[in-house]
């Protein structure tokens, strides 16, 4: 059975309300009782005599067992009050019914037959205002539920001023009227409020009785009719957070709420009990919302410190643009018990749209023209630091090309040497040469000298020696040859040197060969 569902006696409980109206030894009527939670309850705890309506035959039989006459069936047929015409009841009740019904304005009418002059119909009605319920149409939603505020079974919605004219409509004034209330967010129409902007919040959490869940009314066909002013107080949430010495952290934090004063200020007057001492302190005025803070500061033994905050001064106000503000005690002094904090702030809702969010739009079109500046800026910085890395990478080669002049020069050095060699060989060669032309001229001579002597084989001897001369002045000319290309290649090498050094990269490099001479 979908309300059978035990009957708890507490406060912000809309049976309980509705109870407490019901005197002992009372003649009750109640609609839709479901399985007679409430029945059971006035029958013996106040020994009234009830009377049943109830349209499920399983939920009636079982609350028949607590009532002393009753009806099965459906409300709208009206045969109920043929049932009970004889009857005059001291209550009638309503109890989260009249929703349910296609036209309750006539069963409220129809009710003040079997109600006594003095008697009371009790009333409880779900607030189709409620924040929740405007958050999911802010987002085109209105999602039925299988209980609730929208509650599959509900027909007709009602919200203050509508269950105000369904009463007047039917004959009744209202002369007491309670509410209970569950906060934003909190009911099983939950909306993630991190999803909507800043304005939609202000708006939901700005709004008169926006929380209120539960209409409880007791009407009566005459009497002094009551206001439908609630007080209800608007509250946010905030967070003290407390730094221990270990930084802040989520574990160490007691939850605050602002209240709306007269002026549709929120304000927060907390006087700290059962804290430590501590040096730092963080308030959060408001969870997820931006926030205008005209004056926040601390009382540390009597004496007023003002509070840093994440905010931007813009025109005597301070700007909270960010979805976590914060304000901040930093102090000399530590905070224990006895002392406070206070802060006053207001968010951007619906009594500042003309004025303080005129405010709060060009705060925000100022710090958006400074941050794109920061934005130039920074595109200038990254330029630069592109620059600076292709510089960076451009000199990496300079040195890598330098490097390889030194090993060119190292090279060179080394060739010089070689070169050096050769000459000292070609040197030594030309002066084994030249002494070798000595000892064969010396040797013509006394061949000369002997040619009388060996007149007979002096023809022989002359071809031999003939020859041989031929033979000689043939490695003769070769190696005068060979000593030609030798010069040759010098004077190419000593052209080759002259070239580098004549050139640019030789004349840049001569103060690091100046150094290495130093060094060497």
């Amino acid at each position: 059975m979908k309300y059978n569902v035990p009957l708890v006696i507490q406060d912000n409980d809309s049976l309980s309300m509705l109870l407490k109206h019901i005197d002992e030894e009372s003649v009750v009527l109640e609609f839709g009782c479901a399985n007679g939670r409430m029945t059971k309850y006035m029958k013996e705890v106040l020994n009234c005599k009830v009377y049943i309506v109830e349209y499920e035959q399983a939920a009636f039989d079982e609350a028949m067992q607590y009532a002393v006459g009753g009806y099965c069936g459906d409300i709208m047929e009206f045969q109920w009050t043929e049932k009970f015409k004889d009857i005059q009841f001291d209550y009638i009740v309503f109890a989260d019914v009249l929703e349910h019904l296609y036209n309750p304005w006539k069963v409220l009418c129809e009710t003040k037959k079997v109600l006594k002059d003095e008697g009371s119909v009790l009333v409880s009605l779900p607030n189709v205002g409620h924040n929740d319920i405007v958050a999911q149409l802010f987002k085109r939603k209105f999602n039925y539920t299988p209980t609730g505020l929208l509650d599959d079974t509900h027909i007709r919605f009602f919200t203050e001023n509508s269950l105000a004219l369904l009463c007047e409509k039917s004959g009744y004034k209202i002369v007491s009227k309670e509410c209970t209330t569950v906060d934003t967010g909190k009911t099983e129409q939950f909306v993630d409020l991190s999803q909507f902007t800043s304005l939609e919040k202000a708006l939901l959490y700005t709004r008169k009785n926006g929380t209120i869940f539960q209409f409880i009314l007791e009407l009566k066909k005459q009497g002094e009719e009551v206001t439908w002013d609630y007080n209800l107080e608007t509250k946010l949430e905030g967070r003290i957070y407390f730094d221990y010495g270990d930084g802040f952290s989520e574990e160490t934090y007691i939850p605050v709420c602002s209240v709306l004063d007269e002026n549709q200020n929120f304000v927060l007057d907390y006087t700290f009990e059962n804290e430590e001492k501590v040096k730092k302190i963080r308030f959060d005025p408001v969870e997820g919302m931006e926030c205008l803070v005209f004056e926040a500061y601390t009382m540390v033994d009597g004496k007023r410190c003002d509070l840093d905050c994440n905010a931007i001064d813009y025109e005597g106000w301070r700007l909270m643009d960010t979805l976590d503000p914060y304000l901040e005690y930093n102090g000399e002094e530590k905070v224990g018990i006895g002392d406070s904090i206070y802060c006053k702030f207001i968010i951007p809702g619906e009594k500042y749209i003309t004025d303080v969010m005129s405010l709060y739009n060009r705060a925000l079109c100022d710090i958006g023209s400074e941050r794109d500046k920061v934005a130039k800026v920074n595109d200038e910085m990254n330029e630069f630091r592109t620059r600076y890395e292709e510089m960076k990478a451009s000199n990496e080669q300079l040195v890598q090309s330098n490097t390889m002049v030194l090993q060119n020069d190292a090279a060179i050095q080394a060739l010089n040497q070689g070169l050096s060699s050769r000459n000292t060989e070609l040197e030594n060669l030309n002066a084994s040469l030249v002494q070798t032309r000595k000892n064969l001229e010396q040797e013509i001579f006394e061949l000369q000298g002997k040619l009388d002597q060996a007149n007979k084989n002096l023809n022989q001897t002359r071809e031999n020696l003939s020859q041989e001369i031929f033979d000689l002045q043939a490695d003769l000319e070769s190696a005068n040859t060979t000593r030609e290309n030798l010069s040759q290649e010098v004077l190419a090498l000593k052209s080759e040197k002259e070239q580098i050094e004549n050139s640019t990269s030789w004349k840049l490099t001569s103060p690091l060969r100046w150094i290495g001479s130093i060094f060497k």
